[in-house]
């Protein structure tokens, strides 16, 4: 009955506050700001702001900024060069991120939704009665783009830009566009209210943009009042509107990050120390519910899991500037970033695994690719000391300057690089296995997801991908996850990048391994088992089996064993249990530029960029017919692509094994009927070698009844769906 009565007097007091700031917008005032701090005027204010030089993050732009900002220039010309030339770009009025266009005819159009191309009306941001449950039919509006535009993290090109040169053109570019979008926006108003997340990460780069402008007298005097005061209300309706009640997940860690930064850089808010208290009364909570043991986050994606290497990576320096030394913030990061580092390529790409969107806690380097991890790695490596995250980083990067200026790169240098001491692991709490036979020779990586669908509490960020993998080969992808591609766009595109045939898994029956929605991030919870785990110098070998068929009136349990060959090779078995006849289909997303084709002896051959290939091969004598269908794949939000998807599908009595070998092939070679028997008699030794407690195949189990011709009618009503 409390519960209630308490969350009964929260929704009451939002709709109060809602129904009087819709009447009375409260608006920044730099007078205001002056004597809400206890200053007599706002030149006071600016005097006592230029004077102080603690605290600070970032305290390189006050100690050694010339001789900082000579060591970019020299290390990174190319980014000194991108730097301004965005930050020009912004000063004529234009703003492009992620190819989507937010201005006209030089003007920054705050209110325009470039996917729908409407413009937002402005009104109170608990009116606009958004909710994840809704229709969204194709063509909606796309709140993510909007709240990229309103991270206001395209602005920090400014500060960054005024660092580099000194240029006071660039601040005066920072102050229009920044009082333009105080003026347009009210406290509470707006798209840039609407989720308390878009908040948070505006307040970490406003911080970011006083550390790069405040040495500017530019920012300090026509600027600066106005900046405190807007910051300060931004910060009071945070703490206000804290995700903290229901489930939570990377929200809440984003606002007490954000939090925290404010507290710290600006003690004379009289509400710091208790802004200060909360945040990490909070964050010692949830970093520690949702950093898993193992290094991995708890949302089942790894776009999220980079998004909280990002905080983490702010709670280091949020660390290093107080005097409370209160979060074990270096292991979380060591963790976090140690477990991307083995679910990566080894050119840094991260697996889309469960939804990567655009978020992000800062943007100070110059690319806009999110599945790079290496700067992050580079990051990690300064700070922790790190040699693994330092060999996965390959080079030093641009966010190890901007966060520690030429000390952080001159630490970076002295790191001696290693790769870490295992090639594959197993995350068995977040749900992933990496399977490599070396760091050093880029030969076949595989990376499985085999963890559930939810978060705790339900929900979340995974897609139906258990037992759903990713190849590469040499370095380069081969089968990859589809990705995201939108969250609001379109309800029917949501559902078809999360759904089981968008994966490369076997679907049963045409059936969801989860059952999606109601909601754009609700599916119901999967089990799943890890049945074995080696690596030794021979193989990898990995055996798991996940219950999301369990719920047919016949029940069908799948399971997935995969042996990674020290001869570079993979074995992929699948043993689908159960009763009565199925339809099972086996799908493998190729890469972009991945091209298949079927050979004379019915396998299929994966053409590779570059002329190299891999040679697909059943290891059963009976072999069901490929087609050769197509797919989707997003290589960034909002963005998809047609690809090649080989399909292949079996309708048949349960239960049945079935097995597949992949073998790379180098440019040019040829395999012929001889040479194929040998690879497949060769691949099944090995398979019965390395499972132990299954039952051995041989070269001629043939698959029981018969394979189902790409044409032929499918009847699958009554099974169980």
């Amino acid at each position: 009955m409390m519960v209630f009565v308490q969350r009964l007097v929260r929704v009451v007091r939002k709709e109060a506050e809602a129904l009087f700031r819709s009447i009375r917008p409260l608006r920044p005032d730099a007078r205001r700001s002056a004597s809400s701090l206890g200053f007599g005027s706002t030149e006071d204010l600016v005097a006592h702001f230029y004077r102080r030089q603690e605290p600070c993050f970032m305290d390189w732009t006050m100690r050694s900024g010339p001789v900082s900002v000579r060591a970019f220039h020299e290390r990174f010309p190319d980014a000194a060069a991108d730097i301004c030339g965005q930050a020009d770009a912004l000063c004529r009025g234009e703003v492009e991120l992620h190819e989507y266009r937010y201005h006209a005819a030089g003007r920054i159009r705050w209110h325009f939704d470039p996917v729908s191309q409407e413009e937002i009306p402005l009104r109170y941001s608990r009116y606009y009665r958004f909710n994840t449950h809704d229709d969204f039919p194709d063509g909606s509006r796309d709140p993510i783009l909007l709240f990229k535009l309103h991270t206001h993290q395209h602005l920090c090109r400014l500060g960054q830009a005024y660092q580099l040169t000194g240029e006071e053109r660039y601040i005066d570019s920072l102050n229009s566009q920044l009082t333009e979008w105080i003026h347009h926006f009210p406290v509470g108003h707006g798209y840039p209210y609407l989720i308390v997340l878009n908040v948070a990460q505006r307040l970490i780069s406003w911080c970011i943009i006083y550390v790069f402008s405040r040495s500017s007298r530019r920012f300090r005097d026509s600027m600066l009042p106005l900046f405190i005061d807007a910051l300060a209300l931004q910060a009071r309706f945070l703490y206000r509107s804290l995700s903290v009640h229901g489930p939570t997940n990377n929200f809440v860690l984003t606002e007490c990050v954000a939090l925290w930064m404010v507290a710290l850089l600006f003690p004379e808010f009289p509400e710091a120390s208790r802004w200060e208290a909360k945040a990490l009364e909070v964050l010692r909570r949830e970093l520690q519910k949702q950093i898993l043991p193992d290094g991995t986050s708890f949302e089942k994606s790894t776009g999220y899991q980079r998004f909280v290497a990002e905080l983490l990576i702010l709670l280091v320096w949020c660390d290093r500037s107080s005097t409370s030394q209160e979060l074990d913030t270096r292991s979380g990061l060591q963790g976090v970033l140690s477990s991307l580092l083995y679910l990566s390529g080894p050119d840094g790409s991260m697996p889309q695994l469960g939804d990567v969107s655009l978020e992000r806690a800062f943007w100070l380097a110059t690319g806009e690719d999110m599945c790079d991890i290496r700067e992050l790695l580079a990051a990690g490596a300064s700070l922790l000391d790190d040699p693994s995250l330092k060999w996965g980083a390959q080079k030093a990067a641009q966010t190890v300057f901007w966060f520690s200026g030429a000390d952080g790169l001159t630490q970076f240098d002295n790191v001696e690089a290693h790769p870490p001491s295992k090639a594959s692991r197993l995350f068995p709490d977040g749900g992933f296995a990496a399977l490599r036979n070396s760091w050093e020779e880029p030969g076949l990586l595989v990376v499985v997801d085999c963890g559930g669908v939810t978060q705790p509490g339900g929900g979340g960020h995974g897609h139906n991908d258990v037992l759903s993998f990713v190849l590469w080969k040499g370095g380069q992808p081969v089968i990859v996850d589809p990705g995201t591609y939108t969250y609001f766009s379109s309800r029917r595109w949501r559902n078809i990048f999360r759904s089981t045939a968008s994966h490369n898994v076997v679907q049963v029956d045409g059936a969801e391994i989860a059952t999606l929605g109601p909601g754009l991030f609700q599916v119901s919870a999967v089990h799943h088992t890890i049945h074995h785990w080696e690596v030794n110098e021979q193989f990898v070998t990995f055996d798991a089996d996940h219950s999301g068929y369990a719920r047919f009136a016949q029940p069908v349990l799948p399971r997935r064993q995969m042996v990674l060959l020290n001869s570079n090779a993979l074995i992929l078995r699948d043993l689908i249990g159960g009763e009565g006849e199925h339809e099972l289909v086996w799908r493998f997303h190729c890469a972009p530029g991945v091209s298949p084709g079927v050979t004379a002896t019915g396998d299929l051959h994966l053409n590779l960029p570059g002329g190299d290939g891999m040679l697909l091969l059943f290891l059963q004598s009976e072999k069901p017919t490929w087609e050769l269908g197509s797919g989707w794949f997003s290589p960034r939000y909002g963005e998809k692509l047609a690809i090649a998807c080989p399909t292949f599908t079996v309708l048949t009595a349960l239960p049945v094994s079935l097995a597949l070998g992949m073998v790379p092939l180098a440019k040019g070679e040829a395999v012929d009927t001889a040479r194929t028997t040998e690879i497949r008699a060769a691949l099944v030794r090995e398979m019965n070698a390395c499972i132990p407690g299954t039952e051995p195949i041989s070269i001629t189990t043939s698959l029981p009844d018969r394979p189902l011709r790409a044409n032929e009618e499918r009847k699958m009503d009554g099974r169980g769906r």
